[in-house]
C-alpha cells in the first residue's frame, strides 16, 4: 500500500517491491597505491519506506493498486487577454490543471510563459502562485508578461529584490533559495521555468522543493534529462512527464521551424605541448583569430541578408574579442554578459 504523508514524501509498507523502479546505478572512484579504481554501486531513493511523493502515482500502477487524490481548488477554463491558445498548448495546460502535478515537455519557442500564465488563470484568485526561473533575463521577461494578463500585483525575489508579498511571487531559484523556509513555505502552488535543472540531490532546486508543503507543483522544460538518476530525482520532485508536443507537431503547427545547420570548416592549431583542458580551449577557442575571424565574417554575412544573429561564447574574454573584431569591422554587436542589468538584457531581446 502507498499513503501519501505530505506533499514532499510517500511511503511504501512494502519497500523492497520499489526498489527496483527506484534505483540506479552511481559510481565513485577509489584511490588504491598510485591509482584510482572505479567502483560501481546501486543507490534507492527509497528509505524505510519513505520516498519522494512524486514517484506515488508511478509507483501504485507498478504495484497494481489504485492512487486516489483530492483536487486542491476549484478551477476553471484558462483565459489570458488577447492570446487565443494553440490546440497544442490547451492539451498541456489541461494536463497541467488535471493531474496538479508533473512535468510538460514543450519545445523551445512555443510560448512555455504563455502555458503557465493560462495555468494559473485557472486558478482562483486567492491562490498564492511562486514561479520559479534559472536566470534574470527569464525574470524579467516572465514578469512583463504576467503584468500585461492582468493577474494582479506580481513581485520579486532576485537581482537585489526580495518582494514577497504579491498573489504571484516570480523568482530566480538562487535567490529564493536563500530566504528563510517560514518565507518560502507560503505558496499553494509552484510553477517551475526549465525544470530539467531540478534533477540532483545536489541541487538548488531539491533542497528548496523539499522543504516546501505547495501541493501543486508543475516543471515545464523543453529539454528531459537523459541519465537515470537525473530523470528519476526530477520526477520524484514534480512527478511523471503528463502532456508532450513534439517538435514535429510544432512544424505540422507552424509555430517551428526546421533548423537547418551549416558547419565552417576552421584551420588546424597546433596543441602538442598543451596537456590541459582548459589552456586547449583557450587556444583553440577563445584567443584563435583565424577562428574568431570567421564568426565575425558569417556574422556580417547574414547581416547583410538582412537577418540578426545570435552569437554564444563561455568565456568573457572570447566575446570581448570577438567584440573588439567586430568594431574594426565597423559591425554593432552588444555583448550580454553577467554584469548586464536586467532591463538592459530585455531591451537588448
Amino acid at each position: 500500500m502507498i499513503t501519501q504523508v505530505d506533499p514532499v514524501w510517500a511511503h511504501c509498507d512494502e519497500p523492497e517491491k520499489l526498489k527496483p523502479f527506484l534505483s540506479f546505478p552511481k559510481e565513485f572512484w577509489k584511490k588504491s597505491g598510485y591509482k584510482k579504481e572505479r567502483k560501481i554501486y546501486t543507490k534507492t531513493l527509497i528509505k524505510n519506506g519513505f520516498f519522494l511523493s512524486g514517484f506515488a502515482s508511478r509507483m501504485s500502477r507498478e504495484m497494481g493498486t489504485e492512487y486516489k487524490y483530492s483536487k486542491s481548488f476549484n478551477t476553471t477554463l484558462p483565459k489570458l487577454p488577447g492570446i487565443e491558445l494553440r490546440s497544442d498548448q490547451k492539451k498541456l495546460i489541461a494536463s497541467a490543471v488535471e493531474k496538479e502535478r508533473g512535468v510538460l515537455v514543450s519545445p523551445t519557442g512555443s510560448g512555455k510563459t504563455v502555458i503557465a500564465g493560462a495555468i494559473i488563470s485557472c486558478y482562483p484568485k486567492e491562490t498564492k502562485i511562486l514561479f520559479l526561473c534559472h536566470t534574470i533575463s527569464l525574470l524579467t521577461q516572465t514578469k512583463i508578461e504576467f503584468e500585461k494578463w492582468g493577474f494582479g500585483k506580481i513581485s520579486c525575489v532576485g537581482e537585489g529584490e526580495k518582494d514577497l508579498s504579491g498573489r504571484i511571487v516570480v523568482s530566480t531559484i538562487q535567490s529564493f533559495s536563500k530566504l528563510d523556509i517560514d518565507e518560502r513555505d507560503v505558496f499553494d502552488i509552484i510553477i517551475i521555468d526549465e525544470c530539467h535543472h531540478c534533477s540532483s540531490e545536489n541541487s538548488l532546486y531539491y533542497n528548496t522543493l523539499i522543504s516546501m508543503t505547495a501541493t501543486i507543483r508543475i516543471g515545464v522544460t523543453a529539454t528531459l534529462p537523459t541519465n537515470q538518476e537525473n530523470k528519476l530525482i526530477m520526477e520524484g520532485l514534480l512527478g511523471e512527464v503528463i502532456a508532450e508536443t513534439t517538435l514535429q507537431e510544432g512544424a505540422d503547427l507552424n509555430f517551428l521551424s526546421i533548423p537547418k545547420i551549416k558547419l565552417i570548416r576552421t584551420e588546424k592549431i597546433d596543441i602538442k605541448d598543451l596537456y590541459k583542458y582548459p589552456d586547449i580551449y583557450d587556444e583553440v577557442i577563445v584567443t584563435n583569430r583565424a577562428r574568431n575571424r570567421l564568426i565575425i565574417n558569417e556574422i556580417k554575412s547574414q547581416n547583410q541578408m538582412g537577418r540578426t544573429t545570435l552569437t554564444y561564447v563561455s568565456k568573457i574574454e572570447h566575446g570581448k574579442s570577438l567584440l573588439t573584431l567586430a568594431e574594426n569591422q565597423n559591425i554593432s554587436i552588444h555583448f550580454i554578459q553577467g554584469a548586464t542589468n536586467g532591463e538592459q538584457r530585455e531591451s537588448l531581446r
